[in-house]
Formats: C-alpha cells, structure tokens, sequence
C-alpha cells in the first residue's frame, strides 16, 4: 500500500473516530448528563490527526506540479 493511500485511509477512519466521539458527547449532554470535564478534550487528538492528513492531501496536486516541473527541465 502507498504512502497516500494510507494516509487516506488513515484520514477517513480518523474522521469516523472524530464524528463518533462528538456524537456521544452531545447524546450525554442530549440525556442531561453533564461529562466530566475531561471527555471535551477527547476530540482534539483525531482532530490533530485530521488537520494534518487534510493538509498533506491539500498539497499533494502543488507538490506534484512542482516535481513535474523539475523533472522536465
């Protein structure tokens, strides 16, 4: 498997992760259950992960543009 396809699966299984863990804390605040305070923090690491495979995947097109135009040359 290449390097992009795992970093795109790795971006979509995050994603999953990320919408899971924000669904359940709105159903526990939804069923008047208020979490600790802790359980508002468990999104930011698949949000950390997903900043930057969206990134990586963002400049994948420029990056490729650019190693074309060198190798052309």
């Amino acid at each position: 498997m290449g390097v992009n396809r795992a970093i795109r699966q790795v971006h979509r299984w995050t994603s999953i992760i990320f919408a899971a863990i924000v669904v359940a804390i709105f159903a526990m605040l939804g069923m008047g259950q208020q979490p600790v305070e802790w359980v508002y923090y468990l999104p930011l690491p698949p949000l950390a992960v997903l900043l930057l495979t969206g990134l990586y995947m963002f400049a994948l097109p420029y990056l490729g543009k650019r190693r074309s135009a060198v190798a052309a040359e």
